[in-house]
């Protein structure tokens, strides 16, 4: 028992030595990122506001000098809304064709960091030839900016979407009124009686620009 009660004794001690030495080691908080650091946009009319998650951020209070380098371009503002994400967000407006840095500091810890993100805003270009919904062709509602409201047929249509010379469709999706995601394949048939939106998502590999068209279905 005595040999027991020495053995625990120098086990204290070493702890308590290395305690003296090193100090109290305290765990270290993740560096904050952005899980992208570039983006392009188009400017329409009513702007299109874009949010991106601060990875490891979850209070509006650790970021401070959030600024634009050319707000004419593209303004930025923190968002912390739960519904959508456990981070804040960096929510970007862009305005005018040209090019722009956001720039930030978040405090982490005992720690500082500086983000940025550069944005590049472009006129506005329909990417789709044609996007049919039943025998309906919306293609002429995208003219001017990416995303148009319609009344839902209530029934099964096929879903057609072709893209313009340079652009290419990636995905279509569906979502219901709670927000619930279906991915579908192009010039398929689908009951649109619980969904909501129609997405339909492209991208210009020469531009390096992606473009949303949104039907919203009421």
């Amino acid at each position: 028992m005595k040999g027991r009660k020495r053995r625990i004794f120098a086990l204290v001690l070493t702890v308590f030595m290395l305690t003296g030495l090193f100090g109290v080691l305290e765990p270290q908080a993740a560096a904050p990122e952005l899980p992208i650091k570039k983006a392009t946009y188009f400017a329409i009319d009513p702007p299109t506001l874009f949010a991106i998650d601060i990875i490891g951020v979850t209070q509006k209070s650790q970021i401070t000098g959030l600024k634009s380098s050319k707000s004419s371009v593209a303004s930025a503002e923190i968002e912390k809304n739960p519904r959508y994400s456990k981070y804040v967000r960096l929510v970007v407006e862009p305005k005018s064709p040209g090019k722009t840095t956001i720039s930030f500091r978040v405090k982490y810890g005992k720690s500082t960091k500086k983000l940025n993100f550069k944005a590049t805003v472009k006129k506005y270009v329909n990417a789709c030839a044609s996007f049919k919904v039943g025998s309906k062709d919306y293609a002429s509602k995208f003219k001017k900016g990416m995303f148009t409201t319609v009344s839902n047929p209530q029934k099964s249509q096929r879903i057609s979407v072709k893209a313009k010379k340079g652009w290419k469709l990636q995905n279509i999706r569906l979502y219901t009124k709670d927000g619930k995601e279906t991915v579908i394949d192009n010039n398929q048939t689908v009951n649109l009686k619980n969904f909501r939106q129609i997405y339909a998502d492209f991208y210009n590999g020469k531009a390096d620009v992606s473009s949303t068209l949104v039907i919203d279905m009421y």
